[in-house]
């Protein structure tokens, strides 16, 4: 899948640091669900997205879309997540649309990178969300791990 720039703003904070608006779509695509094992349309969805061109909060990390442009093309999704309520001015809002430069080959690398995105973004995302490619055992609910955890074992060399 693929996300579109489709136009760039250069804008400056309330603190006077520029950045770039980035205002991203991705079309409609087909793709089999993992639930159903059917194919499933999902519709084209477009959102905004801000890169500074420095990181200078604790929160954003390496920016992958910093050198992105109008007209640009990069692989990834556009996602709308449940994520814990935030306010904007008066409105409460308990989801948003944010893009994931990531492909779903993987799973787990791909939810790993849902959950960067969000935090990049400011949110944080609703433990629902999250199942890190459906892998669950007996083992994670009878030692109580949240299902949004990963269970790595650790072997002992002797």
């Amino acid at each position: 899948m693929i996300i579109q720039v489709v136009n760039e703003y250069l804008k400056k904070d309330v603190n006077g640091k520029q950045y770039k608006y980035l205002d991203l779509y991705s079309p409609e695509y087909s793709e089999v669900s993992p639930k159903t094992s059917q194919i499933v349309t999902r519709p084209s969805k477009r959102c905004g997205y801000i890169t500074y061109p420095v990181d200078y909060t604790d929160h954003q990390g390496s920016d992958p879309g910093s050198e992105l442009c109008q007209g640009d093309e990069v692989s990834g999704y556009i996602v709308s997540v449940r994520v814990k309520p935030y306010w904007i001015g008066k409105e409460m809002y308990t989801k948003c649309s944010i893009p994931v430069f990531c492909t779903k080959e993987d799973p787990i690398e791909f939810e790993i990178a849902l959950e960067r995105a969000v935090i990049r973004a400011g949110k944080e995302i609703d433990p629902k969300e999250l199942n890190y490619g459906g892998i669950e055992t007996h083992e994670k609910s009878e030692i109580s791990i949240p299902p949004t955890c990963l269970v790595v074992k650790t072997i002992k060399h002797l």
